[in-house]
């Protein structure tokens, strides 16, 4: 009852969730780990990661970049493309700025990284930022995008409540560091100005604009839907990847990747693994065929590391007891002659 046999190179992991409805919903996760190299070449990790049962994060929970969300869910709309990754001066020279971007599929998404800086005083009393000092390699996280607590009152940005810059007082801007890293077509900063976070990174689940997907959990939610989701909650709560590297459909897998200046190598491309997988669970007495989609993608270059996460859910109705096991196995691709989606 409730078994899973995983004959794939894969990790895995199952567990029976509610629906927003209350029906019992039998989930499997399949977490694939790859290793590539500067030319693109891809082969599975020799250390496959176990799937993500609840957030991690680079520090201190919620008060850090989050680098993996919790995998395990009921939904979860399109795929969450997130990058964990740092800036690379092209040919390694260091400089003050520089623009780079990734593409997956249709989904693209561009950054200028720019050096340390910081709000001083000029001659006539305007505000103005320092030089940006130059760099070689920068990370690209959330403590170095626009938001963190303003000096002012201490209130931390709904947005990036880990970020920098952020204040809606000019009187304490004086050695207040601007963000490094900015949206292409951001306007010149101001000392207090308004800014989105911006980044390739995971958004945090209590972090704004995915704390609102969550719902309403209040006193009534408590008493009349507890333990189930609020009504008004949204599965894109799930999807923990910036706007712009949310695909609303499912990546299959095949698609091309481009990283511009986020390694040393640049750009460096390689093809999204596709597996074909087969997976069937025994249920009532007979079998039933689970279609499997894709989640999430994660690449991390410094790592020289690809994490792609599959998940098949089973409605059960209001008892789950029904499943006695789930076959989770890959199919051979007929152009390569492999299972594990390599080439």
């Amino acid at each position: 009852m409730l078994q899973l046999v995983n004959a794939t190179p894969f990790t895995t992991h199952r567990t029976v969730l509610l629906s927003q409805q209350g029906s019992q919903v039998w989930t499997v996760c399949i977490k694939g780990t790859y290793r590539f190299d500067m030319q693109g070449h891809l082969k599975l990790h020799e250390s496959q990661e176990p799937v993500a049962l609840y957030p991690t994060y680079s520090g201190e929970p919620g008060q850090s970049s989050l680098l993996r969300d919790g995998e395990v869910v009921v939904d979860h709309p399109g795929t969450a493309v997130t990058l964990n990754a740092s800036a690379h001066a092209p040919g390694g020279r260091a400089t003050p700025t520089v623009e780079v971007g990734v593409v997956v599929g249709r989904l693209q998404h561009r950054l200028r990284v720019v050096g340390d800086r910081s709000w001083q005083r000029g001659r006539r009393g305007r505000w103005e930022h320092s030089d940006a000092r130059p760099f070689v390699t920068l990370p690209i996280c959330y403590e170095r995008a626009f938001g963190g607590a303003d000096p002012a009152t201490g209130i931390a940005l709904a947005s990036n409540p880990v970020g920098t810059g952020h204040t809606r007082s000019v009187h304490h801007a004086a050695g207040l560091p601007l963000p490094n890293i900015e949206f292409i077509d951001a306007p010149p900063p101001q000392p207090d100005s308004a800014m989105l976070p911006a980044g390739f990174g995971a958004i945090a689940p209590g972090w704004s604009p995915r704390r609102e997907l969550a719902g309403t959990a209040d006193e009534e939610w408590a008493a009349t839907r507890a333990p189930l989701w609020p009504a008004d909650w949204s599965p894109w709560h799930h999807n923990a990847a910036p706007p712009a590297l949310q695909s609303a459909h499912k990546l299959k897998g095949g698609e091309p990747v481009t990283l511009t200046h986020l390694a040393s190598i640049s750009p460096l491309t390689f093809s999204l693994p596709r597996v074909f997988f087969d997976v069937r669970t025994r249920i009532g007495g007979r079998f039933v065929a689970n279609e499997v989609g894709l989640d999430r993608v994660i690449i991390e270059p410094e790592q020289q590391r690809l994490v792609m996460v599959w998940r098949c859910s089973l409605d059960c109705g209001p008892d789950a007891r029904r499943v006695e096991v789930t076959y989770v196995d890959t199919k051979t691709d007929l152009r390569t002659g492999r299972k594990d989606g390599t080439p």
